[in-house]
């Protein structure tokens, strides 16, 4: 039923649907460098507890995970885009953009999520974050 000519619009949206993750995601990583860099530096060498320690580490898991989100559902919309610029037939369903048929069973969901949280873009950055603040607050 649908014409040739709306693929691209689709196709723009699944598009934009990704920048948008992408900016999501780099916006998470500069609130987490930016809140555990003023939480640590708020704290004096005579007042610093270890639950300060654990809220820092805590805030940091919190982005990491946020992080690790917002890369799943953008490698999900990837695969969704994939899906939709090789289809050649264009019926109804071609203009849903639900990601749930690309993802798969929870078991799928789930070690996509896993290996999101673990991948080469958020593992380092967020790793490296924990271990700095780990350093540096039990130096205090």
């Amino acid at each position: 039923m649908s014409h040739f000519s709306e693929k691209p619009i689709v196709l723009g949206f699944i598009q934009d649907i990704i920048t948008r993750l992408s900016q999501n995601s780099f916006l998470v990583k500069g609130w987490s460098a930016s809140i555990v860099a003023v939480v640590g530096a708020l704290f004096e060498k005579n007042a610093y507890t270890l639950n300060m320690s654990y809220v820092i580490c805590i805030s940091i898991f919190i982005f990491w995970f946020l992080n690790a989100m917002y890369l799943y559902h953008e490698r999900s919309f990837r695969k969704l885009y994939t899906e939709k610029a090789t289809a050649t037939i264009f019926n109804d369903n071609y203009f849903l953009l639900n990601v749930n048929d690309v993802k798969g069973c929870f078991c799928k969901k789930l070690w996509s999520f896993i290996k999101s949280f673990f991948s080469l873009t958020v593992l380092p950055f967020h790793g490296s974050l924990l271990f700095v603040a780990i350093y540096v607050l039990h130096i205090k």
